[in-house]
């Protein structure tokens, strides 16, 4: 594709859209229009289709006119989760086994979510960070920029508009939205993990979120550093005051630093400046470690040699790649079978003693067997929820691993978020992540939502 001459940035905060076209300017880029559409309370992805008169009407009074757009959306619409990749001597099977992968861990189906990954495969056994999102949401959102003649180039999510410089070691972005923040922690030129928390606005708490995030933080640098080694991060938005940046860096492995700006494209507290640099990074050529229309998956084009390959062949190669990536997983058990049955086979001279252990643990792994711990999941998480009914469960997945997704409807989103801040508050449940909130229709206050979480015991 030719260098364009400009570009405009489209990015979705906690209140509206910000968009600011970027031109090219002798060897830089500045931004030479920018403006933010305010949208009403609440509005979130139903809602598009009602404000794009709305939205047509305020491009027009702006300047703004059709083109092709690079777009920014919230983390809130988006799981990420850390697979293991086995060596790989063809890596176009790669999309099939992150879905096998995706659809084990999430519960989710392929069918239903975009993907896109950020890591490198360098033919050995690799760790990738996996970031699915709705394809339902992805296409209501191109659904609502195309009917304003906007047309999406690539979607990521909007905390990628500033990325750390120096990729070596560990390093964390707090991206500050008003509503809500997130977290992104890069390890070695690769994301290693998405944090989404929405923040709520009452008396002092501006006070209570900094105070928040430096524990999150906290956590996080305990987590990824070990020994001396310090975890270096960056605040970009909502704080003009520098209060978040100031209780994070209280911390001893913390060392607070700055995330340089190009050009003109330079200050980060303001949303236009962050959806300019959106079109930025795409203008200088800057891969995004995450874009759903442009996903890694796609590689790039098969040659003409390829395309006459038969589909079926291809398929094939598919099924086989697949089956030799289970084949992978049962060769690791076999290893461990192997190894246990040469212990037995060294136990051999002391048989009785042998067996009257085996006996035992028989007749205990019976009493094991019978714990009833999804009783006691069960139990934990309806403590969690209010005695009056404004909040409700449809449905409860889980798996042997006590990995869990539930869907529920709540006659407001309050009621919803007083639920997963308990979740992330219980020492029984870790992992809580929302994977969605959203109205369930346009004339009602009633919303759904999905939380997926991890159960670890009762609380003691």
């Amino acid at each position: 594709m030719g260098k364009r001459k400009n570009i405009p940035g489209v990015l979705f905060t906690d209140t509206g859209i910000a968009v600011s076209q970027v031109e090219r300017a002798g060897k830089g880029f500045r931004s030479v229009k920018s403006c933010h559409f305010d949208m009403p309370d609440g509005a979130g992805p139903k809602q598009l289709p009602g404000q794009i008169e709305a939205f047509r009407q305020f491009l027009k009074a702006n300047g703004f006119k059709s083109a092709k757009a690079v777009v920014g959306i919230s983390a809130k619409h988006v799981l990420g989760c850390e697979m293991d990749i086995p060596p790989l001597k063809d890596k176009s099977v790669l999309p099939g086994i992150l879905k096998l992968g995706l659809e084990k861990k999430s519960m989710l189906s392929p069918d239903d979510v975009l993907i896109d990954y950020s890591g490198t495969l360098n033919g050995d056994a690799n760790k990738i960070f996996v970031v699915s999102v709705l394809k339902e949401y992805v296409n209501s959102v191109r659904s609502f920029l195309e009917a304003v003649n906007i047309t999406p180039l690539s979607m990521t999510l909007r905390s990628l508009v500033c990325l750390p410089d120096d990729t070596a070691g560990i390093y964390c972005g707090v991206y500050l939205w008003g509503n809500s923040a997130e977290i992104i922690v890069y390890g070695d030129g690769q994301i290693k993990s998405i944090q989404y928390l929405p923040l709520r606005s009452t008396a002092g708490g501006q006070k209570d979120i900094s105070a928040r995030l430096a524990v999150e933080m906290q956590r996080i640098g305990s987590s990824q550093i070990s020994g001396e080694g310090r975890l270096r991060a960056f605040v970009v938005g909502d704080d003009n005051d520098g209060r978040v940046a100031k209780a994070v860096g209280q911390h001893e492995n913390i060392e607070i630093v700055d995330c340089s700006q190009p050009g003109d494209i330079a200050e980060t507290g303001d949303y236009c400046s962050l959806a300019g640099r959106l079109a930025w990074q795409r203008m200088s050529g800057a891969k995004c470690p995450i874009d759903f229309l442009g996903s890694h998956l796609n590689g790039k084009k098969e040659s003409n040699l390829k395309r006459i390959i038969p589909r079926v062949a291809a398929a094939c190669v598919l099924v086989i790649a697949i089956i030799g990536y289970l084949g992978f997983e049962w060769y690791m058990d076999a290893r461990d079978v192997k190894q246990l049955t040469a212990r037995l086979e060294e136990m051999s001279e002391n048989v009785a003693s042998s067996e009257e252990v085996l006996e035992r643990v028989t007749f205990a792994r019976r009493w094991f067997d019978g714990k009833t711990k999804y009783i006691d999941s069960l139990r934990e998480l309806t403590l969690l929820f209010p005695e009056k009914g404004d909040v409700w469960i449809s449905s409860l997945a889980v798996d042997e691993s006590l990995n869990q997704v539930i869907t529920g409807k709540a006659v407001e989103e309050t009621a919803a978020l007083d639920v997963l801040d308990k979740l992330e508050k219980s020492k029984s449940f870790t992992n809580v992540k929302l994977l969605y909130i959203r109205q369930t229709a346009k004339n009602t206050k009633t919303i759904s939502f999905a939380i997926n979480y991890q159960y670890g015991g009762p609380q003691r």
